[in-house]
């Protein structure tokens, strides 16, 4: 049986079968160590590249087409940040 404590020093309980179980030799002071995650292989991973040209005269938005990752559409949008926000705060009176 593992029992883990949080950084507060509480018990968190273990259950087996609907039964809360509790070890009276328990340390409430014990060092918990994270147990490292596997390696979950249904998790997807995926690479998507998408080349802007004339990256620096670019005007609008431009959106990649759709890469399909387990059925679902993914886009890569590009945006010029600078490019509206400027012109908007020069129309604006001082």
């Amino acid at each position: 049986m593992e029992y883990i404590t949080n950084t507060a020093g509480a018990d968190m309980d273990q259950t087996q079968n609907g039964k809360v179980l509790i070890d009276p030799q328990h340390d409430p002071n014990a060092v918990v160590q994270d147990t490292e995650m596997e390696e979950d292989e249904a998790r997807s991973d995926a690479t998507f590249k998408f080349t802007v040209h004339n990256f620096s005269k670019l005007k609008d938005s431009v959106l990649s087409p759709p890469c399909f990752m387990r059925d679902l559409p993914w886009k890569i949008i590009v945006m010029s940040r600078n490019s509206h926000s400027q012109d908007a705060r020069s129309d604006r009176p001082a």
